[in-house]
């Protein structure tokens, strides 16, 4: 099992295959940061300190934290809506299904970074749309959710997402 993040740089100091706590933008579509960096709340011109970063743990720290676990999951989960964290997959497809079914500005999905499943890309849909169609193992409900208009404003900053924040999408 791997003790680095292998095939990541972080965005501040640029450390390539750090060890660690990796923290991966929810918001931005590609800002990591080393343990080290998240902790000095490292920012650049594009990232915000404020916006919600999910942890990543390391294989061998992940398979750490299972075993003392009591449960079969690790709550490490953060809410890319509103910041919430703790949550398991589970519990976290249930927060996002009844306080953001609607979604919101583009995020990126939070069980693909941390599972690294795909290529981790801003979600077309909601959040809650996407967990059912790629997660759906984790779903309460198996209802259609209705499409809504893209947010164009960031609700976490209240800034204007930049343009190419539409240019890439995965559901």
């Amino acid at each position: 099992m791997s003790d680095e993040h292998r095939g990541v740089s972080c965005d501040y100091c640029l450390d390539h295959n750090f060890t660690g706590i990796r923290y991966a933008c929810l918001v931005c579509e590609n800002y990591d940061l080393c343990e080290d960096c998240f902790g000095g709340r490292y920012s650049n011109l594009l990232h915000k300190p404020y916006h919600p970063m999910q942890q990543i743990l390391t294989e061998a720290e992940f398979s750490k934290r299972l075993d003392e676990s009591e449960s079969d999951e690790v709550c490490t989960f953060r809410c890319p809506y509103c910041g919430d964290d703790g949550f398991t997959a589970n519990t976290l497809t249930a927060h996002c299904e009844s306080y953001h079914y609607e979604g919101g500005h583009p995020v990126r999905c939070p069980i693909c970074l941390v599972y690294q499943e795909i290529d981790v890309f801003f979600l077309r849909k909601t959040l809650y749309q996407h967990m059912q169609k790629r997660h759906n193992e984790y779903c309460t409900s198996t209802e259609e959710v209705s499409n809504s208009s893209e947010a164009q404003e960031c609700p976490i900053c209240i800034e204007q997402m930049p343009s190419n924040y539409n240019t890439r999408y995965h559901l």
